[in-house]
């Protein structure tokens, strides 16, 4: 693995808001979005903090801008100890976090944690007929308050 890894382009930009309908509304004028891919997520497999984690449940909406960004809305529906549901208790609906999307989920995983210090607080792991399997990892590295969405590009299992 390499000392330092180059990150690919932003793969969008993830807003925790409390009324995914409503945030679709406003945004689809400010942002000139068309149209947002909305569906019910829940993971096969989750993890806060590294506990395994049992009743997490999102709505999530997808859209792009006409420069190409994309913009995620997540509204948590249940998990409690989410960093979701956290978020949106303290600070409503706002800006959550950057994602970037990978191939190399694994490389990524271990220089987050081993070379970048960061603390992984959540992880999830997910397979649909629409969009295929994929992980993700939220983690924040040490000394910032910003939070780093790393995703696997999805693909398909045989």
């Amino acid at each position: 693995m390499e000392t330092k890894m180059k990150l690919p382009t932003i793969g969008h930009i993830g807003y925790i808001v409390e009324d995914i309908d409503n945030n679709i509304k406003l945004y689809k004028n400010i942002l000139n979005i068309n149209d947002f891919y909305i569906y019910n997520f829940k993971p096969m497999r989750a993890w806060v903090d590294a506990e395994e984690i049992y009743d997490c449940k999102m709505k999530i909406a997808m859209g792009v801008m006409e420069n190409g960004i994309k913009i995620e809305f997540i509204q948590p529906i249940s998990g409690a100890t989410t960093p979701h549901m956290i978020f949106v208790k303290k600070k409503g609906s706002n800006i959550h976090h950057i994602a970037f999307h990978v191939k190399n989920y694994e490389d990524w995983r271990s220089y987050y944690k081993e070379k970048l210090n960061a603390r992984i607080i959540f992880e999830a792991e997910a397979e649909d007929e629409v969009i295929g399997y994929r992980r993700s990892f939220y983690s924040r590295v040490a000394n910032t308050d910003g939070v780093i969405e790393i995703s696997e590009i999805p693909w398909k299992r045989k």
